[in-house]
This record gives C-alpha cells, sequence and structure tokens, in this order.
C-alpha cells in the first residue's frame, strides 16, 4: 500500500531501513504517549487526593474553630462566675481579703477583720452600714415631716 501510495505521487517508496526507523519512533512515540497517559491518570488522582484532604482539613479546622468558641466561651463564663464570687466573698470596703469578720442578720454586707477594726475605733458602731445610713434617712424623713406639720 504504501509503496502503490508513493509511486502514485511520483515518489520513491522509503527504503526498508527508512521504514523500520520511522516503526521504531512510532513505537517510541507510542510508549510515549502511554507514559504521558498513565502520568495524566497519575496527576488527576493525585489532584483528588489533594483535594479530599483540603476538605478533610478544613472540616478540622472547622471543629478547631467551633472547640475554641466553646473554650472561649466557657474561659468567660468561668471569670464571670469568678467576678460574681469575688463580689460576694471579698470586703466591700477594701476589696482585697475575704469577708471574714462580720456576717450581719441583714446581709448587705460584711467585712474583713482589718475593716472591721477600723470601723469600731472610727465610729464604734458595728452596726450595717447600709442599714445604718437607711435609718438615717428615715430619720430624716421623719424629722422633716414633722417640721412640715408644724
Amino acid at each position: 500500500m504504501l509503496v502503490a501510495a508513493m509511486s502514485n505521487s511520483g515518489e520513491e517508496a522509503p527504503s526498508l531501513d527508512e521504514f523500520h526507523i520511522l516503526a521504531s519512533q512510532r513505537q517510541l512515540y507510542e510508549r510515549n504517549l502511554k507514559d504521558v497517559r498513565a502520568l495524566m491518570v497519575e496527576y488527576e488522582m493525585k489532584v483528588l487526593e489533594c483535594r479530599r484532604t483540603e476538605e478533610e482539613h478544613r472540616d478540622l479546622i472547622r471543629e478547631i474553630q467551633v472547640a475554641k468558641d466553646i473554650e472561649l466561651e466557657e474561659k468567660r463564663n468561668i471569670f464571670k462566675q469568678l467576678d460574681v464570687f469575688k463580689m460576694f466573698s471579698m470586703c466591700h470596703i477594701c476589696n482585697t481579703q475575704t469577708r471574714n469578720a462580720m456576717k450581719l442578720s441583714c446581709t448587705h454586707f460584711t467585712r474583713c477583720e482589718k475593716c472591721l477594726e477600723l470601723s469600731k475605733r472610727w465610729s464604734g458602731i458595728q452596726a450595717c452600714l447600709m442599714c445604718r445610713d437607711r435609718d438615717q434617712q428615715t430619720d430624716l424623713d421623719d424629722d422633716s415631716d414633722i417640721h412640715d406639720s408644724v
């Protein structure tokens, strides 16, 4: 066929050596093409693996972010509870020592030993300051009512 096609065009038919060279080149190109296709398939598999890994990493990052958010919220709650505990357990006068001296029946607040001693020295009164203030205000209101009626 090749000889007939070549003779029609007026060209000389290739020699047997040239034919073998062309055939071996064709086989080489086909092997190279086969290798390239195999590499492309391998590359596509690696791309798919990378995409899968990337998706797994995104999921892990989301889980870590959610865990961090939960942990942060728990820390905030713990600090709020600590602040509340401090508010109810620290002396309301100095706010540095725990209440350990005076537990009043009115439960407005209590003092530490140091503040209680200072309060005794200054005023000589051990009553609740809030109750005392309220009682003094009531006394003032009563006095103003008396003056208004006169």
